[in-house]
């Protein structure tokens, strides 16, 4: 009798364990897609600012190189100060990262950014250029 009370809790162990392992199989999916979906409109915000203050330094900075003047430079400060916005999104990354979004969603996140901006291959190129 005590045999088959250790068998039958072992067995109860067992059948738990395997459904707590699909269970996790599950839920991890799951999760990465509801975090997608509840940081999606804030990533979005925050990618499309930080791609517009990159591309205005990258601009006030080759202008400093073919033209140095003080206008210039105060043009350069000021776009440093725009890359704050980069520093937002790499925060938001970040945050993402901790509550569970592994890189290959965030990545997604960002292809389906640029993409939901163009609609065709020249629009892609576009938005993924730098422009001097």
């Amino acid at each position: 009798m005590r045999l088959a009370f250790k068998r039958a809790k072992a067995l109860w162990f067992a059948g738990g364990l395997a459904c707590g392992a699909a269970l996790a199989l599950l839920v991890g999916p799951l999760w990465q897609v509801g975090l997608q979906h509840v940081f999606r409109a804030e990533f979005y915000r925050l990618t499309e600012r930080c791609d517009g203050a990159m591309r205005v330094h990258l601009v006030a900075k080759n202008r400093l190189d073919l033209d140095p003047s003080e206008s210039h430079v105060r043009a350069l400060r000021s776009a440093e100060l725009g890359l704050i916005d980069c520093q937002d999104y790499d925060l938001m990354r970040k945050r993402m990262i901790r509550l569970g979004l592994d890189e290959n969603s965030l990545s997604e996140m960002t292809l389906s950014f640029a993409e939901d901006r163009a609609s065709d291959l020249r629009r892609v190129v576009e938005t993924h250029e730098f422009r001097y």
